[in-house]
């Protein structure tokens, strides 16, 4: 399962990694859509706030994003912006490019394929930055980890059974279908 902004543990398995870009712009917030919210261009500094779910079982990694001085910048330069988390205000990992639908905003940062030998479903981990600004200068959302299968109920099973062990060795042991997430929230700095 995945621990951070981008990397994925490597579980031992054949997968492919793709870096996507996703055209998904809803987002899990149920805050409605202000019709006179225009994002102001700059620089967004935002905190990670609190897990919001663990139905996959990652608090431990989660919980090192609320203990850290970690912090998520948003660059703003309409129609483009890129995320990027900082660790004590220096950059940390990659930075991803983000899709803006009106007030809301999503950032893919990494998704990953895992298949197995003679089995025919596929495990999918994604992560991602999603959220919305409810003012001209203020932001909220979440990082989520999402674990899905894509194959027969029998299949995914199967599949399941081996990324549980795999996942083991790298500290985790999550099945899908699982989410978990950690909210965060924001002001424009710049």
């Amino acid at each position: 399962a995945t621990t951070d902004s981008g990397a994925t543990t490597d579980s031992g398995d054949t997968d492919t990694d793709t870096d996507t870009e996703d055209t998904d712009t809803d987002t899990d917030t149920d805050t409605e859509e202000p019709d006179t919210v225009t994002p102001k261009d700059g620089i967004y500094l935002s905190s990670f706030k609190k897990i919001t779910v663990d139905a996959c079982g990652l608090d431990s990694s989660l919980q090192l994003l609320l203990e850290t001085s970690m912090e998520l910048q948003l660059a703003l330069s309409k129609p483009d912006m890129e995320a990027q988390l900082l660790l004590n205000g220096q950059v940390w990992g990659d930075a991803h490019t983000c899709h803006i639908n009106n007030a809301n905003f999503t950032c893919p940062t990494a998704t990953k394929v895992h298949e197995f030998p003679e089995i025919s479903a596929k495990i999918t981990v994604e992560n991602k930055y999603k959220g919305t600004w409810p003012t001209n200068e203020t932001i909220e959302g979440a990082f989520s980890v999402t674990i899905s299968c894509d194959g027969s109920t029998d299949e995914c099973a199967r599949a399941n059974k081996y990324f549980v062990e795999t996942q083991k060795e790298a500290g985790t042991a999550s099945t899908a279908p699982c989410k978990s997430a950690i909210s965060f929230e924001g002001a424009w700095s710049n």
